[in-house]
This record gives C-alpha cells, structure tokens and sequence, in this order.
C-alpha cells in the first residue's frame, strides 16, 4: 500500500505471442512492448520450459493449471467463447486479403495490427 497512490505505479505486462508447436507445445514469443493491465493469461509453463526445467515436470504444471482453469470457469460460470465484432472481422479480412500481396514490411505491419486484435481479445475474454 506504500505506493498505491504513486502514479508512476501501474499494473503493465509485456505482450507475448504463442504458437502450436508440431511437437504438441507451445512456442511462445514476448514481444518487447509493454501493456497496460495485467497479462491475460500466464506464460509461466513456457517460460519453466524456456529456463530448461525437466519437461515431464512441465508437463505436470500444465495438467494440474488446466484442472485448475476448468474449476474456476466452473465456479464462476466462466465462457471461453469471445466473438469477434463486425469491425474485427472486417479488419482481419482486409489484412487477410492485403497480405497476399504485400512486401515483407507491409506483413510486418499486418502481422502487428493481427496482434492487436488479439490483444484485445484476450483482454475481453479475461473480462467476460
């Protein structure tokens, strides 16, 4: 509570991406941007992995945090489902369609844009 009223406090994360691995894991990849908020869903099980902790006690964490998501989804009527809205289809769609043609920094700039959305639809599933 000592700083609770310093506005230089804030709760922020660093953006992160992941990716299915053909393994069955997940790559994920930090972003070096920082976010406002708390970090829509935790990366400590690829992080554990990343540090070069044993894979079968991985393995056990993502067991254990799985049962314990189903739980509290379970106890707080919690749903998975998170829509996209009209504009979010619309704007995937279009870079979809642009990215057929475009240079490597246009996709760079698309892939960008593609993670904000996603951003955001994690944020909003977290708060749903």
């Amino acid at each position: 509570a000592e700083f609770a009223d310093d506005e230089r406090v804030a709760l922020r994360h660093m953006a992160a991406t992941s990716r299915s691995c053909t393994d069955g894991g997940t790559e994920i990849v930090f972003l070096y941007k920082l976010r406002g908020g708390g970090c829509p869903r935790s990366y400590g099980l690829q992080v554990a992995s990343l540090a070069g902790i044993p894979s079968k006690v991985v393995s056990a964490g993502g067991h254990a945090a799985a049962e314990m998501e189903d739980k509290l989804a379970t106890a707080f009527e919690v749903t998975r489902r998170c829509p996209l809205t009209t504009s979010e289809c619309q704007a995937l769609a279009k870079l979809v369609n642009e990215d057929r043609s475009a240079d490597a920094s246009e996709r760079l700039s698309h892939a960008a844009e593609v993670e904000n959305v996603w951003h955001s639809l994690q944020v909003r599933a977290v708060h749903m």
